[in-house]
């Protein structure tokens, strides 16, 4: 079953950094070499709107399970000011694909972009 996370908000405009540790049911570590993982961002669950996604394949430390996802300023950008869905899939070696974390995060405006 996947965990519910909510994320820190983010300002239009910024890079987002998401950083997942992928463990078992016991808590240890997943050695991720060889998998995909997937950061995708939607207005909402039930909205088929999707604002973000994004696969890596290549991670630092594999064997450590931990990740992070970037978005750059140039995504966020565009972003509008609202409660956006995310979700963090993981693809096995036997392409076994499990959603792993599901949440939300909050899309809000800096003081430097109000008039």
């Amino acid at each position: 079953m996947a965990t519910q996370v909510q994320l820190d908000a983010i300002y239009v405009g910024d890079t987002q950094q998401v950083t997942v540790s992928i463990v078992d049911s016991d808590g240890n570590p997943v050695d991720i070499t060889g998998y995909t993982l997937e950061y995708t961002v939607k207005t909402s669950k039930e909205n088929e709107i999707e604002l973000y996604t994004v696969s890596d394949t290549v991670f630092t430390t594999p064997t450590t399970g931990v990740h992070t996802f970037i978005v750059p300023d140039t995504e966020t950008e565009n972003w509008l000011v609202r409660s956006n869905s995310y979700d963090v899939v993981t693809i096995d070696t036997d392409s076994y694909i499990t959603t792993y974390q599901i949440g939300a995060f909050n899309v809000l405006l800096p003081v430097h972009n109000t008039p």
